[in-house]
This record gives C-alpha cells, sequence and structure tokens, in this order.
C-alpha cells in the first residue's frame, strides 16, 4: 500500500517528475529504522517545548526496525545539546539493542533544565545493517519575568526562494511568494543583566526564548517552527529555523528583520529547502 501511494504521487506529480518506474522507486525508499517521539497526540515531526528553568521535562521515544529491511535494531543514542556557540551537550545515554532486537522499543528520558536557552534534542537510532535515522526536538527554557516591557502583535512576512530537489528531474527553484506569519511577542526583563525574556505565539506555534537587550534593540536567539508551504503540486510542513532576528522598537512599534531558512520532504522522495528572511512590524497592544 505504501508503495502504491508513492507511485500515485509520483504520477501525480508531472511539474517535478519525469519518471513513475516502480524499480527507481524503490531504490530511492530509503530502508531506515524508525524513530519518532511519542506524546498522546503522536507526535512525529520536529515538536517545541516550552519550560521554566529549574523544571524538568520527559521525552518519550519509540524506535522500531524498518519491515521491508530485515535487519534488527543496533544502538539507540538520545542527547541534548545546549543551542549556542559553545554546543555543549548536557545529557546522552547510549544504549545497545541486544534483545528483541526486531520489536519496537520505547525510552523515557527526564531531564532537569537548570539554565535558561534554547536546546536542541536528538534521537538516534542504527541497525545492524548500518542504515541510521534521526528525530529531533526543540526545548526552549526561559527565566522568569520581573517587569514586562509589553506585548507586540503584528503580521511578518517570509520571502525568499525554496530549491525543490527531485531524484527523477534535479533541483528547480521556486520564487516564495511573501506569506504572512502571525506574530505576537511579549517582553520582559529578567534577573540576569543585559537580557530578556520573550514569549513567542508565531503561526500558532507557542516558544519561549532569550535576548539579548541593547537599548530600544533586542537580538533574539534562535529559534524553529513549523509551517506547511504550499509548493503547487503539493503541500510540504517545513521546519523553519529564524536566526539573527533583531527587533528595534520605534514609539509603539517593533520593526523585525530576521534569516529565515528550512526543509521539508514529500513522500520521502522529494525534498525542499528555504532559503530567505523574515520582516515587518509588531504594534504594541493596548493595555
Amino acid at each position: 500500500m505504501k508503495k502504491l501511494t508513492v507511485l500515485i504521487a509520483c504520477c501525480l506529480g508531472v511539474l517535478f517528475f519525469a519518471s513513475c518506474d516502480p524499480e527507481v522507486i524503490e531504490d530511492l525508499l530509503s530502508k531506515k529504522p524508525t524513530v519518532e517521539f511519542v506524546t498522546e497526540e503522536h507526535v512525529t515531526s520536529a515538536e517545541t517545548y516550552g519550560i521554566y528553568v529549574n523544571e524538568s521535562l520527559t521525552l518519550n521515544v519509540r524506535i522500531a526496525p524498518n519491515e521491508e529491511s530485515g535487519s534488527g535494531l543496533n544502538e539507540f543514542i538520545f542527547t541534548i545539546q545546549k543551542s549556542n556557540e559553545d554546543g555543549v551537550i548536557v545529557l546522552e545515554d547510549r544504549k545497545a539493542i541486544t534483545e528483541d532486537k526486531y520489536a519496537p522499543h520505547f525510552f523515557e528520558e527526564t531531564f532537569q533544565f537548570t539554565e535558561a536557552g534554547n536546546y536542541l534534542v536528538t534521537a538516534f537510532v542504527k541497525d545492524d545493517a548500518g542504515a541510521e535515522n534521526a528525530a529531533v526536538a526543540y526545548v526552549d527554557v526561559a527565566a522568569p519575568i520581573v517587569e514586562s516591557l509589553g506585548s507586540f502583535t503584528g503580521n511578518l512576512k517570509i520571502s525568499g526562494a525554496v530549491t525543490v530537489n527531485n531524484p527523477f528531474t534535479g533541483s528547480n527553484e521556486l520564487d516564495l511568494t511573501p506569506m504572512d506569519v502571525v506574530t505576537n511577542i511579549e517582553l520582559g526583563n529578567t534577573d540576569e543583566n543585559g537580557m530578556a525574556e520573550a514569549i513567542l505565539n508565531i503561526d500558532g506555534s507557542l516558544i519561549t526564548l532569550q535576548c539579548k537587550r541593547e537599548g530600544d534593540t533586542f537580538i533574539f536567539d534562535t529559534f524553529h517552527f513549523t509551517k506547511p508551504l504550499d509548493l503547487t503540486v503539493f503541500t510540504v510542513d517545513f521546519n523553519i529555523e529564524i536566526s539573527d532576528m533583531v527587533g528595534t522598537l520605534h514609539d509603539d512599534m517593533m520593526s523585525i528583520t530576521a534569516i529565515a531558512k528550512g526543509d521539508g520532504s514529500y513522500q520521502q522522495l522529494v525534498t525542499a529547502t528555504l532559503d530567505g528572511q523574515m520582516d515587518g512590524e509588531l504594534e504594541k497592544d493596548k493595555e
């Protein structure tokens, strides 16, 4: 059934697909083991969690062998890395799979975050044939706000270019029609000198992160959120990374500039990358 779905999608995507050879598709479908973060909603894509300093977070991970490869599970690695210039790994858990190698395994990982900042969580699995797969999650750890600086709301725009990488026809670059991203930012000073805390509601994703304050200018940490992009033939859920985001206050307006990059895939065959920017103005909410 899975092969049939891919084959139908291939033949419908005339704009990008030039061949529907089942043997080619079979070769391109990577027989990787499964790894996914499991929640009440059974989240399998990149997920963001927002917590406060000194709180603990428990993540559940499921791994399983690939049914078509016939290879048993070999190793599971779980890491938490601080997303800064040093990239310090604050937790690493390695487990060799020596029993029930052909059955799913579940792991529960708990960590207490004692420092504010942004963290990258990676769950990695490898099978006996050497095939590998990984799932990622992001944890934003906030410091308590001691002085509110206000809430700012408006539409930011993401623009730029999307490169579609098709195994049948090669790469194709598309100009991205600027997309509105509904955004609200709550800002507040923390006890840390020169730092502010921001709570973002961006396109429905709730994110907490720190930013460095220099007068009326705020330099935000890098963060991620998921947004669907319509690529005409199909819609791809992009994991978008926002970096070098700077907000500047002018009276009751905050102007935003940032770099926007992202990636997504469709049916495990077509991948797409975003290279663009995000900018616009947010207005201070009336109290």
